[in-house]
């Protein structure tokens, strides 16, 4: 069993165009809504791909729809309601480029952080895995501090920015997954080569990390755990339809099969897999999940030496 913790929940406005413009009026072509946040991607991925998960984090006004959406997944959640508005983010897709605009979302009191360090300290589970950004006025350490809740026989895994990772690596997580813009904001370097990255990652293992998955987007992604490094890649072509949520489908693949035990080269497999089938079609709830076994069969992964 994995416990999500989704901190800052987002409603996703998502806008096509035809030829996006800065400084000059857009017309949208096609629009939707989706009830997003990193942790609701990650649950989202999880069910379609078969791994037991509970939800908890904290929820504004609005959050029916995605208590709603929990519930057809037959996912469990315990949430720490908040009395402000869940935040509002805008994706505008024009052709293959995604332009985002993220709002910071709502302040949550220190009474309200506690009551959810509370139901970690709860709850039963074997992970812990926290994903996203963190509310305004919540201390960097957010992340770390919940995982102490959890305890020591809790496995920690963790996909955030900077200022909230960096005090996480004190738990010793399991995983992390950067992505590649994220581990050179992490490490301070520009990470031009395979070589370049696993040097990053191994900077982030000396500081607590037990493992470091990269995403690389249509690059694959690689994995670094003690001595050992692997790029891995789907085969074949892919016409990228959705970019959003692609490295959460990744994270949540990645925790799966480390329950279970995997080593890396399953982590990356399963991890690249998933991605491959998110970034295929219109929306993670969407992957076609017939196609997996076969994607699986397909993804190439090298050492990295």
């Amino acid at each position: 069993m994995i416990l999500s913790i989704g901190c800052n929940p987002a409603v996703d406005l998502i806008l096509e165009t035809e030829d996006f413009r800065a400084n000059a009026l857009n017309r949208v072509a096609g629009k939707r809504v989706l009830y997003g946040g990193k942790s609701m991607n990650f649950l989202t991925a999880a069910y379609k791909l078969g791994v037991e998960c509970q939800a908890s984090g904290f929820m504004g006004k609005r959050g029916a729809p995605f208590k709603q959406l929990l519930k057809s997944y037959n996912i469990p959640f315990k949430f720490v309601n908040c009395p402000h508005d869940v935040r509002t983010n805008v994706k505008i897709y024009s052709g293959a480029n995604l332009t985002e605009l993220n709002d910071e979302g709502f302040s949550v009191s220190e009474r309200e952080q506690d009551r959810l360090i509370d139901l970690v300290e709860q709850a039963e589970t074997d992970m812990l895995a926290c994903s996203g950004s963190l509310p305004p006025e919540v201390r960097e350490d957010f992340y770390y501090r919940l995982a102490n809740a959890a305890g020591p026989k809790v496995k920690f895994a963790c996909d955030c920015e900077k200022a909230a990772m960096m005090p996480a690596l004190r738990a010793n997580p399991v995983l992390i997954k950067p992505n590649r813009a994220e581990l050179e904001a992490m490490t301070g370097g520009s990470l031009k080569t395979f070589s370049d990255i696993v040097n990053a990652a191994r900077l982030l293992i000396t500081r607590g990390a037990q493992n470091v998955l990269v995403s690389m987007g249509a690059d694959g992604a690689i994995i670094v755990g003690g001595a050992a490094a692997f790029w891995g890649q789907y085969a074949q072509k892919v016409q990228a339809a959705n970019p959003m949520g692609c490295g959460d489908t990744m994270f949540a693949a990645a925790c799966g099969v480390l329950l279970m035990g995997g080593n890396l080269v399953d982590v990356l497999v399963q991890a690249v897999a998933a991605a491959t089938l998110a970034v295929a079609g219109p929306a993670i709830a969407a992957m076609d999940m017939s196609r997996f076994e076969g994607v699986r069969g397909n993804v190439r992964v090298e050492p990295i030496k």
